[in-house]
């Protein structure tokens, strides 16, 4: 496909923020798309990323400044779009004037809207010259939805709940995994100036100040790296996957737990995963072509109808909130709702379920998520085993190190102790 060049960075963060909430889907799944067809240079796609995540990440926050100017005003997508941008720059972004941010605003209004642009820069002014800061909320100076403070707030206590949103507030750190021989892509990184810092519990990740770059692409795509958080290869420590087990990942998407498993194992041919959704398991085909693995081995089925020879180990990284996540994927504070919770609850109990079904005797189960609340993790894990008395928690201890567990047993990454996306595992055994 021929690039062409677009004649507005700021054009674009619109199209992607206005497609973000017309769709409510991933904002970094629309991100790539948009970004993909126009011929930008790093630079360029940097100050879009700046605008879009940051004006989702600082949404609530926004939002709430918008409305203490409208007066209960009906704001069009388009408007809100462009009043989010605007005032993401007034308030986040130090190299952006505040001139420049209300007349770029105001262009974007005239192109984009009827004739709302004297409504944006009448926002923008007020919100520019004024301050409400003192009488704002909280959950809202931390932006994010009162629920989500007040799950947070249920479980830790104010000083954690605090330092939790603040963390996820942040930029995310950018860590890699490095598949192949470590000094190798190390001296290729230092070769190219490319500057990087090993993590110190596991000298196969790095984390770099950006993934923005052709060498990093060059050597994900040739199967050299993926992009991690390090919590997921102690989830797979917690497995310890052995070459010849039979051993199944049964939510194998998007494949960065899977093909650490298949790397650790040499690629052992009693390896099996599923993915019931067909984008997702296009997606994880593709990050097993990249480290040369048998794509075979992955079905796209649903693990709850499966029903054929059982396994000696089960990887089960449930569907969940990713809360834990947030600081890479802020848009998780608008597309979820206290009422996905409800849901997730009941998938995660079924499969957890499920998994124990197909099991051989003597065989453990990982259930793994990304989430921070008790209602995904240990509230799931104490139901299964008050009805599954076969079955005992393993310490995680035994697999990983004492100040990623948590006094029942389990690996409980959290974001602000450990400056890790956040990350839940349990290995269970049947006895």
């Amino acid at each position: 496909m021929n690039k062409v060049t677009y004649k507005s960075s700021r054009h674009v963060a619109y199209d992607i923020i206005f497609e973000f909430f017309s769709k409510k889907i991933q904002l970094k799944s629309i991100s790539s798309k948009i970004i993909s067809k126009y011929d930008f240079k790093n630079n360029d796609k940097a100050f879009i990323n700046e605008i879009t995540v940051g004006s989702i990440r600082y949404y609530h926050y926004i939002l709430y400044h918008i409305n203490a100017f409208v007066k209960n005003k009906k704001i069009d997508k388009k408007s809100l779009t462009i009043l989010l941008m605007g005032i993401y720059q007034l308030k986040f972004m130090d190299s952006v004037p505040d001139y420049a941010a209300i007349s770029t605003s105001v262009d974007l209004a005239k192109d984009k809207t009827k004739n709302k642009y004297k409504f944006v820069n009448a926002i923008l002014r007020k919100v520019s010259t004024k301050d409400i800061n003192a009488d704002i909320p909280e959950y809202v100076s931390l932006s994010f939805p009162k629920w989500f403070y007040d799950l947070t707030l249920y479980q830790f206590n104010k000083n954690q709940t605090i330092n939790i949103l603040n963390f996820f507030n942040k930029k995310p750190i950018n860590w890699i995994r490095i598949n192949a021989e470590n000094r190798v892509v190390l001296d290729k990184l230092g070769d190219n100036d490319i500057k990087y810092h090993v993590f110190e519990d596991n000298n196969n990740y790095i984390k770099i100040k950006s993934i923005s770059n052709l060498l990093i692409h060059e050597l994900i795509k040739s199967g050299n790296l993926y992009i991690q958080s390090p919590g997921s290869s102690f989830v797979v420590d917690l497995l310890s996957p052995v070459s010849g087990e039979s051993i199944l990942d049964a939510c194998a998407a998007p494949g960065g737990k899977l093909t650490d498993i298949l790397i650790r194992t040499s690629n052992s041919s009693k390896i099996s995963a599923f993915e019931s959704d067909l984008n997702r398991y296009k997606l994880t085909i593709n990050n097993l072509k990249n480290i040369k693995a048998d794509v075979n081995i992955l079905k796209n089925i649903d693990f709850l109808k499966y029903n054929n020879i059982k396994f000696d180990k089960i990887l089960l990284d449930v569907p969940c909130s990713s809360s834990g996540t947030i600081s890479k994927n802020p848009d998780i504070k608008i597309r979820k709702t206290l009422k996905n919770f409800t849901y997730l609850r009941q998938v995660q109990k079924s499969l957890l379920e499920k998994a124990s079904t197909i099991l051989n005797k003597g065989g453990c189960i990982v259930y793994s998520t990304c989430s921070i609340f008790d209602c995904e993790n240990w509230d799931i894990i104490n139901s299964f085993l008050s009805k599954n008395k076969e079955f005992k928690i393993i310490n995680a201890k035994k697999y990983v190190g004492l100040s990623y567990v948590d006094r029942h047993g389990a690996l409980n990454i959290l974001p602000h102790k450990h400056k890790l996306d956040g990350m839940f595992a349990v290995r269970l055994e049947f006895k």
